[in-house]
């Protein structure tokens, strides 16, 4: 009997949580599961991940693989080794180009470091990516929270809720409203 082959993923996180830096994962449908992380339906990881308001970007694809192939990449601990944006380079392109011209335009949109999706922005004041609704356009561009009260950056992990306008770009993004609840 032959194995289900499909594609193994790496996504980075724009700031570690907790431990995890990464997420590896597999999948037969590649667009479709990231559209599942990105509405904070895929794994629980990215679940958390997202709530907390921290982007990532797809660095990396292995296309033609299959789930034993997903287990032994796991099983060798430590992702950031595979990861173009840690510093690995990869024999191969990072994201193939029959996978990457057969992904949707939205996967490789509002990103800021690389070819990859990311719900992120660089803060034109202080230089840090920060998660997309962690900040507001202002004339110089977009500026995250922290350089706008000019505080420390310690407080944007008990922020409560996003202005008016970056739930709007949010919703530009998903499709739909972010919810303030």
């Amino acid at each position: 009997m032959r194995a289900l082959t499909g594609f193994c993923y790496l996504l980075h996180f724009t700031e570690p949580y907790q431990h995890a830096a990464h997420y590896l994962g597999f999948t037969t449908d590649l667009a479709s599961r990231l559209a599942d992380h990105a509405h904070g339906q895929g794994a629980r990881l990215t679940q958390v991940v997202k709530a907390a308001g921290i982007g990532w970007t797809l660095t990396r694809v292995w296309p033609e693989v299959t789930r034993f192939d997903e287990r032994r990449l796991k099983n060798q601990h430590g992702a950031a080794r595979f990861c173009p944006a840690c510093g690995a380079r990869p024999r191969k392109p990072a994201i193939p180009e029959q996978v990457r011209t057969a992904l949707p335009a939205w996967v490789f949109m509002n990103t800021s470091g690389g070819p990859g999706f990311s719900l992120t922005r660089v803060c034109t004041r202080c230089g840090k990516e920060r998660g997309l609704i962690w900040g507001e356009r202002w004339r110089e561009g977009w500026v995250c929270f922290a350089c706008i009260d000019g505080g420390g950056s310690d407080w944007l992990d008990s922020m409560a809720l996003p202005s008016a306008e970056a739930r709007a770009q949010y919703a530009t993004v998903f499709g739909g409203a972010l919810c303030t609840a």
